[in-house]
């Protein structure tokens, strides 16, 4: 038996029998195959000296940097960030504090920004990294558990927030950069959370981030203890940050503070401003002479607000300024120069105050039905409810994140009907969440793709946690989706139906793409929960039956099939200039 030796790393072996006293392999530069017994292999390798690197770091990539550097490879360049947030626990709550510098590279664009972002009334987040994704994150989340809010009549949990941070950011990779300290009191005590940009997070009684964190970590574990009190703790949250300004070149200016207690929070803006401006120029800017500064008249704004609730006014502003969705116009009527001198600018900024985020916006209506869409994910949930809200297809959907929602009105038996859609996740880390949206829904839709088996395979699961935690008078549609793509079909239409007579739900395949059936589900649904009002299944006056009583029949037109699309929003803010 002969054993064949190749390309071994760089190793020398030592054998006093063989005709050469040192034999070397080399990867780089081989000698070839030698072919030796076996006995005779496993003896010289018993009795080899073979170097092993040593341990610890090495150099060998500092040393070709540089030699790229000498050969005039650029090297590559990052950018400096600067900001110091930091949190903590005291006796009664938790404390944020951020500086306000924003910068952009050396330059200081804004020296008194806000770090600190509304989550909820009872939680806060502070942001480091890119301005933007700190704000576009916060924000997004913000408006999802205002949702849940909504819907459960219940204040957010700490839990929730990071839930849905944390899923957001660990789907980019790093790619959004926000680096966040959240902080909240809830019904199960004060907590606070570090949320990295690849999505990974810590739960510490302190925390800080951002470039000027070394320092202000080093006030906190000199200096922490539990047990503080308001005063001391904001005292501390403050030196901490005043340490991130005075190490930091990209951390500055003033210093936020938030204190969170139950039932209460404290903002208290440019809290201290470590950093005063001492030299003021004894010369005012100056201009040189060609340069024309203004070249017409200043006019003043005057700001009128004027509020609107829903009825009759809002429709006589819809009339006016086109449906669903005013624009901003700043434009000057034709006017001669001296009658545009003596008139003066009003913005005028139109609050639409609704009681509740069921109100009518344009229509009254006999019932309002909550229906919940629930399914595996990618199965075309958002596309079910974007057809048929606003008869339209976005091929391309982004995954939703914790739940969306939508709104239409209907004619069912000449009566009109409001129905209030709430599309929720599919992936399992939101499973949690969408449960709280089963209770207090009147009807269900139960999405599957038909290209799709593993997504009928989990209708039992999906079913199951429905009948759970829902009314259990709810009415289920089972929906098979794309049914544009039957050349693709991994689950057939008898398997769809038999699924849903064994379980007493109503079935349908439809498509979002080409609109089939998508029209049907939703009405066919309404009008079984319709008929189970008028058999007395219902009682209407308990609202965690998922029904509320309406104000009667609509005026005016109602559109197509007594449809008027509405597309999520509670409040919404319109600003116009008028002269």
């Amino acid at each position: 038996m002969v054993l064949s030796v190749s390309h071994i790393n760089p190793v020398e072996l030592h054998h006093p029998s063989l005709p050469s006293n040192r034999i070397c392999f080399s990867v780089d530069q081989p000698f070839g195959i030698q072919r030796l017994p076996t006995k005779q292999f496993a003896c010289i390798m018993s009795q080899a000296a073979i170097d092993v690197p040593k341990g610890g770091f090495s150099f060998d990539l500092c040393r070709r940097n540089d030699m790229l550097a000498k050969k005039g490879v650029q090297q590559p360049s990052y950018r400096k960030t600067g900001t110091t947030i930091v949190g903590l626990i005291f006796q009664d709550g938790v404390i944020l504090g951020a500086d306000t510098r924003a910068t952009e590279g050396p330059i200081v664009c804004d020296k008194n920004c806000e770090k600190i972002h509304y989550m909820a009334p009872n939680i806060y987040c502070c942001g480091a990294g890119t301005a933007a994704d700190t704000e576009a994150v916060t924000d997004m989340v913000s408006s999802q558990l205002q949702l849940h809010r909504y819907h459960t009549g219940r204040e957010s949990r700490v839990v929730t927030a990071l839930t849905l941070l944390k899923k957001h950011l660990f789907s980019y990779q790093g790619h959004v950069s926000a680096a966040l300290v959240l902080g909240g009191v809830d019904v199960t005590g004060p907590h606070l959370h570090t949320i990295y940009p690849h999505g990974s997070t810590d739960t510490l009684p302190f925390a800080t981030m951002g470039s000027g964190s070394l320092a202000a970590m080093a006030i906190f574990e000199s200096k922490y203890k539990e047990g503080l009190t308001r005063d001391e703790g904001i005292k501390l949250v403050t030196e901490a940050i005043c340490s991130g300004i005075f190490n930091d070149l990209g951390s500055g200016s003033n210093v936020d503070v938030c204190v969170i207690t139950k039932g209460h929070k404290e903002y208290l803006r440019n809290h201290l401003s470590p950093t005063p401006r001492t030299y003021v120029s004894a010369k005012d800017y100056t201009f040189s002479k060609k340069t024309e500064v203004l070249l017409t008249k200043i006019i003043p704004l005057t700001e009128k607000v004027e509020v609107i609730e829903a009825g009759d006014a809002m429709e006589d502003l819809y009339a006016k300024y086109g449906s669903y969705g005013l624009r901003s116009e700043e434009k000057l009527r034709n006017t001669s120069e001296s009658e545009r001198e003596r008139k003066t600018a009003t913005r005028i900024i139109f609050f639409l105050v609704l009681p509740r985020y069921d109100s009518v916006l344009t229509m009254s209506y006999d019932y309002l039905f909550k229906y919940i869409i629930i399914g595996d994910t990618g199965v075309g949930k958002s596309c079910l409810l974007l057809q048929f809200t606003d008869k339209r297809f976005q091929p391309v959907h982004d995954l939703t994140i914790g739940v969306e929602f939508g709104a239409r009105m209907v004619t069912i038996d000449g009566r009109p009907v409001k129905l209030q859609i709430w599309d929720t996740a599919g992936q399992e880390s939101f499973r949690s969440i969408t449960r709280s949206y089963y209770r207090g829904a009147a009807g269900a839709l139960l999405v599957y793709d038909i290209t799709r088996r593993e997504t009928f395979n989990h209708l039992a699961s999906w079913l199951e946690d429905a009948r759970q935690h829902a009314n259990p008078n709810m009415t289920i549609m089972l929906i098979g989706n794309k049914s544009d793509l039957a050349h693709r079909r991994a689950v057939s239409k008898e398997e769809g139906e038999q699924f849903a007579k064994e379980n007493g739900l109503l079935f349908l395949e439809a498509s979002a793409r080409t609109a089939q059936n998508v029209e049907e589900a939703f009405i066919k649904t309404a009008a079984k929960i319709l008929q189970n009002i008028q058999d007395g299944v219902f009682d209407v006056s308990n609202e965690s039956s998922g029904i509320k009583v309406g104000y009667g029949r609509p005026q005016g037109p109602s559109g197509s099939n007594g449809a008027v699309a509405q597309r999520g929003g509670w409040i919404r803010l319109f600003s116009m200039l008028k002269y």
